[in-house]
């Protein structure tokens, strides 16, 4: 993921787990250092994001979903794809404290009407969409956490 770097203006990328929303061009990520994580303290100035996606780039905007209605999905399909998360069990530390964050993408290059299709060619390797299915019908978590910093 590229940010724009609130303090030097410049292009900041760091890598990040993601999970693909199956429903719609969107991608989530959690800052397990909440507010603290510099490309969220980056986000909140500028929203617009870069995410590269097995090859192809996406434009994007950045948005806390914290409390609002996708956070326990996002929350969801990260533990899904990452922790091995199934309906009935309860959300790991990390799943329930992180920030929620979506990103709704656009191919770098061109209109939101390609991005479905470039973006789940581009994610079929990442989402596992069983998984992805069954995070759906979960309970809603909340919650704060840890990610590694990004520059400024």
């Amino acid at each position: 993921m590229e940010t724009i770097g609130r303090v030097s203006g410049r292009s900041r990328r760091i890598e990040v787990w993601f999970a693909a929303d199956p429903d719609r061009d969107r991608i989530y990520v959690l800052s397990g250092g909440r507010d603290r994580a510099h490309w969220v303290r980056n986000l909140r100035v500028d929203p617009s994001v870069r995410v590269q996606i097995a090859g192809p780039w996406f434009a994007g905007t950045a948005a806390d979903i914290e409390g609002g209605p996708d956070d326990g999905l996002a929350r969801r399909l990260l533990a899904a794809k990452y922790q091995g998360w199934v309906d009935g069990d309860g959300l790991s530390t990390w799943a329930r404290s992180s920030l929620p964050v979506a990103i709704d993408l656009r191919p770098a290059s061109g209109g939101i009407d390609q991005a479905g299709p470039a973006l789940r060619r581009s994610c079929r390797d990442f989402v596992r969409m069983p998984d992805a299915r069954r995070a759906r019908t979960g309970r809603q978590a909340s919650g704060g956490g840890r990610s590694a910093p990004a520059g400024r």
